[in-house]
């Protein structure tokens, strides 16, 4: 789950003394997010999109229209990320 990838990045984190992991390649954040999207690569299923772990947030980095579903906001939010613009 979500919920699972997110305490074992932490934990990683907390041994390595790191204070933020960055997932940028699209497959990572897809799988890492357990989500797919359309219509950003014609032949892959992910979005064009980054994501930041810190000990205390995480924050997706996307065009917001890409995760405007109730599905999506719902999934997101009881995982604690927060959606922010990719250009941020």
């Amino acid at each position: 789950s979500l919920e699972d990838k997110i305490t074992a990045v932490r934990k990683e984190m907390k041994e390595k003394k790191a204070t933020m992991t960055v997932l940028c390649t699209l497959d990572d954040v897809a799988y890492f997010l357990n989500m797919r999207a359309m219509g950003d690569i014609d032949t892959c299923p992910v979005g064009i999109a980054y994501v930041t772990v810190e000990a205390d947030q995480i924050s997706l980095y996307c065009d917001p229209r890409k995760v405007e579903s109730s599905a999506v906001q719902s999934h997101l939010n009881d995982a604690g990320v927060t959606i922010k613009p990719y250009d941020s």
